[in-house]
């Protein structure tokens, strides 16, 4: 994870405490991650007051002492599964061992047979930063021109790498998350994949982020693992557009137009029960997740005479209520129940944050899009 991309995901990551998730429409994964591995070949302490390693077959983990010991085991045991079930489905054996560091930082990364996660309770079971120096190993370099999108509004901008990994990361997440769910109302009322990858100027984050990450899930939970190894394996024409290449190569891996596989992965999400509650909840995210997106790219907030522990911590006590949310790959698994008092603390945040880099007060005031009534669907 580049530069740019590990402070959004350390801002993300800092603010998420999601709730179990009643329903998912992806594949389970083959393992459970409350169930110890029986795959460890060592446990041994080093610096017993401050960390514990854990071997796997794969895995060389070192754990802060902030993770219980619980916790660890479990951890351990997901990660390693994460790692067979990638491995046994695109026929790969991974030659070198990952080390990852696993709580004591407020930080994310992964790049290099490393990655270093904070340890965050209610997602425990998540495996982003792993996917980044697994998929790098199994499938080696991605494109840079598939699926490549910008968000206007914010210059933050996705490439295949970053936007496949959250769709693995969604695939694999314990408990599960409703990605098709967030992605349906905006895809019901006429966002399309042409329109986010080439006139993505007219979108907001989340309605590029969503419908993205769940198409590119939807392509995991329908088709073959080998025909995603082809398109990620794709030869790019770099003298051809973004979209160009994107329906080149999905012709080539999948053995279908583009547009014939959105016509399936639309029909899915049109099969969508959107409750009021849930309508409401991605309404006020869309909000947000922009809100987190502008604040991101100003990395002036770091110059400002405060480190980046005392300015999460000054956002936090500025909007108490945002730790119930959280995005990227990982959505609220339960609709909010208190979404007034939600938005005062998002009012709050973007007044704390305009009075302390001025020159995000517009990017701040832009007024979220609406959703559009949605039609209840009948078979």
């Amino acid at each position: 994870m580049k530069k740019g991309v590990c402070i959004l995901a350390g801002l993300l990551l800092l603010l998420t405490s999601c709730n179990p998730a009643p329903f998912s429409s992806s594949t389970p994964p083959p393992f459970s991650p409350s169930t110890p591995s029986p795959l460890y070949s060592s446990e041994t302490s080093s610096s017993p007051d401050t960390q514990t390693i854990r071997d796997t077959e794969h895995l060389h983990l070192i754990f802060s002492d902030t993770v219980p010991t619980e916790d660890q085991i479990a951890i351990a045991g997901f990660y390693e599964g994460v790692v067979q079930a990638v491995t046994s489905r695109f026929h790969y054996a991974l030659t070198q061992t990952i080390t990852g560091y696993v709580g004591g930082v407020d930080y994310a990364f992964g790049e290099n047979n490393m990655f270093y996660q904070p340890y965050l309770p209610a997602d425990r079971f998540m495996s982003h930063e792993l996917l980044h120096p697994l998929l790098s190993n199994v499938l080696g370099p991605s494109p840079v021109t598939l699926f490549h999108c910008r968000h206007n509004a914010t210059n933050y901008y996705l490439f295949l790498n970053e936007s496949a990994i959250m769709a693995f990361d969604l695939y694999f997440i314990q408990p599960p998350r409703p990605i098709h769910l967030y992605a349906a109302p905006w895809v019901r009322q006429g966002v399309t994949l042409e329109q986010i990858l080439r006139h993505r100027e007219t979108l907001w984050p989340s309605q590029v982020n969503h419908p993205l990450f769940s198409f590119l899930l939807y392509l995991l939970e329908t088709y073959p693992w080998e025909d995603f190894q082809h398109l990620w394996g794709y030869h790019e024409d770099l003298k051809k557009g973004d979209w160009e290449n994107t329906k080149a190569a999905i012709r080539t891996a999948y053995g279908k137009d583009l547009e014939e596989i959105e016509v399936g992965w639309r029909t899915m999400l049109s099969r969508i029960d959107l409750a009021p509650e849930w309508l409401a909840t991605i309404q006020y995210t869309n909000d947000y997740l922009h809100t987190i997106l502008a604040i991101s790219e100003d990395l002036d907030l770091f110059g400002k005479g405060l480190t980046y522990t005392q300015t999460m911590e000054q956002w936090r006590q500025q909007t108490p209520e945002a730790t119930k949310v959280g995005f990227g790959q990982y959505y609220l698994s339960l609709p909010l129940s208190d979404l007034q008092q939600h938005e005062q603390s998002l009012a709050s945040m973007k007044r704390y944050f305009s009075d302390l880099i001025p020159t995000l007060a517009p990017k701040l005031a832009l007024p979220a899009p609406k959703l559009i009534e949605i039609e209840t669907y009948s078979p």
